[in-house]
């Protein structure tokens, strides 16, 4: 049942009140008591811990803090160890965690009973015993006491200001108390809201039959400090009444008529731009007419200390409102944007919807148009409006999406605005975080590839290297400080639904030693290597390769095919890009998967086939370390073509039983990274940029 008003409470719940009243006061006459102070970095809190210090000794209570200074506040928690004293950090990209905190310390709390009091409260000399009094006596299950400002500071001399007894449609947590299982009745405290989840709380604790009571007695004094903080806190409790007023539909009309500020502000905001609207002649008087509306509400308050005070403080909430609603009209963004939007990738998926299930929620990076031209001329635009929308992280993992252009003109002028966007970033307090997938780009992407890696690392908050050798490239080439190494996840294709027998019916390779390659056609794979290999090994192996490459490259593979096929190789390509059913059926059919490239950092492709149990052969390049495991066969890549051939005699001479030896080694290995692990570091390396 909801409290829409401060009426008195219904007849049908007074009964119910009186009948559970002898059952409850036994259950909670001895009852623990637990204060609960959250803070952040106010230095305020020592002086509200030394007054509550002997009221919780008086009635044998505990004292919680839950402190998200990261330490800051050291000093303060050395000089009150009889504090439990609770260390918090949460999600990175939330500006404000008090729903958190108050859940902490609700759960962390001892007692059957919970009083709150905020960080550079003064209560009463007899605060706690007056709060908690009617909790224990069994009369009340959630009760809450007046606020009043320290001198003459704040806009608003006493919140709660209403009758011992009565019941209040909305209360702070700053001066407030209730029986824990209240708190588990209603699962706490809503952390989806940033400000206001107290009202919420009061709201849904009245629905749950546990109706907000006031007590007179317990006094607080809150020194709210200066009035521009206040404007500050209005900014963030406007907001906080704009995501209320979405979450509680059924309360909307009360909250329009308990707080038509809310609602007539935003409406004399709106009001002012269209009166530009109208002819220049009449404009002047128009507008001062707009402006002299402000007189009703100054008239209004006049009773407080400065009306002009609190007609600010409800602007500055008004325009809070309307930004609130138009950010919720056009829709949130995750905190973390992923750029560029590849779908292809499977890395960027996997990893987008790891940290996703550990409550760091992610997006592709979507340009405003269709137009992967305007997109990139939009492209620092875009940028204000993702932050607006609440992306707090930049995670970049190629930059070719930037440049449409690689020659001396195009390429420096998107380099040029490369760096605009980047700096955008930065001043729109977005963290930059890049992932050295390449060191440098395998084609050109601006004029210089080099100075666009250094400009980068530059404004990056952090870089995250998938090995230790990429570690060190991007460390002694580009400068990079910041530097995380965290591996490549598993990259996992579902069963062939073929099967091998079939799948090696359809590659025609017989009984014969297959060896495949898959992935982009480009240069520095090193496909020439592969085909001079065959041609040195003959028909007693099938060489199948499959991918996607321009045309031009594609033409030059096809005619350096056919020579080799002219000798007696059995070497083929389909060049075009492979389902992922076709590509399960063609790992199926592969004894090994080869990758002779000529330079690379990382490789998918590898870590595909070893994760589906093929083995692979690869140059025993230093960028690749990391990938040696029992199912890796290496070769010399200082001479590759006579290397490569080698091993892939020596591999056709294994046993079956040792190739698949080599194949389970393979995926074993790969079995030891996991997703979640790799989000796990992946989302501390967010919350570790975004205190720099």
């Amino acid at each position: 049942m909801a409290i829409s008003d401060n009426s008195e409470l219904p007849h049908e719940v007074e009964g119910r009140i009186r009948k559970g009243d002898e059952k409850r006061s036994r259950a909670v006459r001895a009852a623990t008591i637990s204060v609960v102070v959250l803070s952040k970095d106010e230095p305020a809190l020592g002086a509200t811990l030394d007054l509550l210090r002997p009221q919780c000794e008086a009635l044998g209570a505990e004292c919680v803090v839950v402190d998200a200074s990261e330490g800051r506040l050291q000093y303060i928690r050395d000089a009150h160890s009889w504090v439990n004293w609770i260390d918090y950090s949460g999600p990175f990209w939330r500006s404000s965690t008090i729903p958190h905190q108050r859940n902490l310390g609700c759960q962390s709390a001892s007692g059957d009973i919970i009083a709150f009091c905020d960080c550079g409260g003064e209560p009463a000399p007899d605060w706690l015993k007056s709060i908690t009094e009617p909790l224990i006596s069994g009369f009340r299950t959630l009760v809450c006491g007046p606020i009043f400002a320290k001198g003459a500071g704040g806009v608003f001399p006493v919140m709660n200001d209403s009758a011992d007894g009565e019941v209040l449609s909305s209360a702070p947590t700053a001066n407030m108390a209730f029986l824990k299982s209240v708190f588990d009745d209603v699962n706490g405290f809503d952390q989806r809201l940033y400000y206001g989840s107290d009202f919420d709380f009061v709201w849904r604790c009245a629905d749950a039959q546990h109706p907000c009571y006031q007590v007179g007695a317990a006094r607080m004094v809150m020194d709210w400090g200066p009035t521009s903080l206040t404007f500050r806190r209005s900014w963030r409790y406007g907001r906080g009444w704009t995501r209320l007023f979405k979450l509680h539909p059924e309360r909307r009309n009360w909250m329009v008529k308990d707080s038509p500020e809310r609602v007539a502000y935003p409406l004399w905001i709106l009001l002012g731009p269209l009166l530009l609207l109208v002819s220049r002649r009449r404009r002047g008087l128009t507008l001062l007419t707009w402006l002299g509306l402000l007189v009703i509400p100054l008239w209004r308050h006049r009773k407080y200390p400065s009306p002009r005070a609190v007609v600010g403080d409800h602007i500055i909430g008004g325009l809070s409102v309307l930004d609130e609603a138009s950010r919720q009209l056009v829709g949130e963004t995750s905190p973390v944007v992923f750029l560029p939007d590849d779908k292809t990738t499977p890395y960027l998926g996997l990893l987008a919807d790891a940290l996703t299930e550990q409550g760091v929620p992610v997006t592709l990076w979507r340009g405003p148009t269709r137009s992967e031209t305007l997109n990139i001329v939009f492209g620092p635009l875009w940028l204000a409006v993702l932050a607006w929308r609440g992306a707090r992280v930049v995670h970049i993992h190629w930059t070719y999406d930037f440049s449409h252009s690689s020659g001396p003109v195009g390429g420096k002028l998107a380099r040029l605005w490369f760096n605009v966007f980047l700096g955008v970033a930065r001043k729109l307090g977005l963290k930059i975080v890049w992932t050295a997938h390449n060191i440098l780009p395998h084609e050109p992407v601006f004029d210089d590839d080099v100075e666009a890696r250094k400009t980068l690392v530059k404004h990056c908050d952090a870089v995250i290297a998938l090995s230790a050798h990429g570690a060190d490239e991007v460390s002694t080439r580009f400068g990079a400080t910041n530097v995380t190494v965290i591996p490549h996840g598993p990259l996992v294709l579902a069963p062939s639904k073929m099967g091998r027998s079939d799948a090696r019916k359809i590659l025609d390779v017989g009984d014969r030693i297959c060896f495949s390659f898959f992935g982009s056609l480009r240069p520095y794979k090193g496909l020439e290597t592969l085909i001079a290999a065959a041609e040195r090994i003959g028909p007693d192996a099938a060489i199948r390769i499959v991918g996607r490459g321009d045309s031009r490259y594609v033409g030059e593979l096809e005619g350096r095919i056919a020579a080799a096929r002219a000798t007696g190789a059995d070497i083929r390509m389909e060049a075009r890009w492979q389902s992922d059913s076709e590509l399960a059926d063609f790992l199926a059919a592969t004894d090994f998967c080869v990758f002779p490239f000529d330079r690379v950092e990382n490789s998918g492709s590898v870590l595909l086939s070893l994760a589906t149990g093929v083995p692979v052969i690869i140059p025993d390049l230093s960028s690749l370390a990391h990938l040696a495991n029992p199912g890796v066969l290496s070769y010399d890549a200082s001479d590759p073509v006579f290397a490569l051939s080698d091993v892939m005699r020596t591999a056709a001479g294994l046993s079956d039983v040792k190739r698949d030896e080599l194949g389970d080694a393979g995926r074993n290995w790969m079995s030891s990274f996991e997703w979640t692990a790799i989000a796990a570091a992946t989302a501390n390396v967010y919350a570790q940029a975004s205190k720099r």
